[in-house]
């Protein structure tokens, strides 16, 4: 067998010249493995990041609807506690002599509660919905601007009694 024959079967060797030790390596290396299959477009970087993106607005979003919907709740409520003291005085004289028995408000206190106007109160509740707690128009606010048009024709009169006149 000739000698290059066999420095070619013997395999590399490490007397030749850089270049024809290359050109025999890159003979003897073995095939490439094949490209990996590419991924499905859900299983993609870039989807993650926009799923999770959306998924976290969504949360954002829903949690402050959560909140401002709660909030009008509250104020509503608010609200209607002051109209129903407004209607029928003796509920709030009970719920402040039990405040005053409980030793949560003093005299001076209790003097200053039982003069304030329910009329008022209840307007400004109600004025709060309609004014703070919308977007979104939850049942709250609807809520508000019906009792609304029941209160402000008397809040209106309240304020001329004292000699105030409204501002529409």
């Amino acid at each position: 067998m000739p000698r290059a024959r066999r420095r070619a079967a013997a395999g590399p060797t490490h007397g030749l010249d850089p270049m024809n030790q290359a050109l025999q390596d890159t003979a003897q290396a073995p095939a490439a493995a094949p490209a990996p299959a590419k991924a499905a477009w859900w299983k993609s970087d870039w989807f993650f990041i926009v799923a999770t993106v959306l998924v976290t607005l969504a949360i954002a979003w829903g949690m402050a609807r959560h909140e401002l919907v709660s909030r009008a709740k509250g104020a509503y409520l608010e609200g209607e506690k002051y109209y129903s003291w407004y209607q029928d005085p003796a509920k709030k004289k009970a719920y402040f002599d039990g405040e005053l028995s409980a030793k949560r408000i003093n005299q001076d206190q209790y003097a200053l509660l039982m003069e304030d106007n329910d009329l008022k109160n209840a307007y400004v509740w109600y004025q709060t919905v309609l004014d703070l707690f919308q977007p979104p128009r939850s049942e709250w606010v609807e809520k508000s601007e019906e009792r609304m048009k029941e209160v402000k024709p008397k809040y209106q009169a309240w304020l001329r009694s004292l000699g105030i006149d409204p501002v529409e």
